[in-house]
């Protein structure tokens, strides 16, 4: 699998036109960087790529091209702009396809930077450029999985991205109170008692595990 070598490249971004304006708005920001190579395309099946490139695109656009996506650019990161409180149906690919989600209130502040971010991630690697493709091969993270239930795996997934009980409970559509439920047996089954705990425990699996893939 193709990975960056110079630093210097520009970085590619395909903007999926969904709406005329919004894509044009979108390629007007990116244009401002020198360092970005944007363009607006209409149809994914005439741009496939094998090479590292960003996909920009609305998240309602990504739920209905998921799998053809994986198929026409293998390598490339996926940022989506949409509502944060629109996450539900993303919770099965957010340790696979996607590398981000931006909000609209986000986009003229952050959408650089965020770019720059995911793309830098190429450089570490196909097993490493990202701490889910890390966890996720780690033996450690297996046995941890081993002790939880499916429901309390979905809820260790948002907690790797910093998402509070409230948001755990509207992305999953279940009450706070069952993710404190959740959350409780977890922290139990682990042998822990915060967050923070948790947040060491991935993170030094994904550094043993980024170790692994560069020895």
């Amino acid at each position: 699998m193709p990975y960056l070598s110079d630093s210097s490249a520009p970085v590619t971004v395909y903007i999926l036109e969904n709406n005329h304006l919004a894509a044009q708005y979108l390629l007007d920001i990116l244009s401002l960087d020198s360092s970005i190579d944007a363009k607006i395309i209409h149809d994914f099946s005439f741009s496939a790529s094998n090479s590292p490139c960003i996909l920009l695109m609305e998240q309602v656009a990504f739920l209905g091209c998921a799998q053809k996506l994986k198929i026409l650019f293998p390598v490339a990161k996926i940022l989506l702009i949409g509502h944060k409180h629109g996450q539900k149906q993303l919770t099965p690919h957010f340790s696979q396809e996607i590398s981000g989600l931006i909000a609209y209130s986000e986009i003229a502040a952050n959408l650089v930077d965020t770019i720059q971010r995911i793309w830098r991630s190429y450089y570490s690697g196909a097993a490493a450029d990202s701490p889910d493709l890390a966890i996720g091969s780690s033996p450690a993270y297996y046995k941890l999985c081993e002790k939880l239930t499916k429901r309390e795996l979905a809820v260790v997934d948002l907690m790797k991205h910093r998402l509070s009980n409230k948001e755990i409970a509207t992305v999953l559509d279940i009450s706070e109170a069952t993710v404190k439920f959740h959350v409780t047996n977890i922290f139990a089954k682990i042998k822990i008692s915060r967050r923070r705990e948790l947040f060491s425990i991935i993170q030094e699996m994904v550094s043993v595990e980024r170790n692994r893939w560069a020895s």
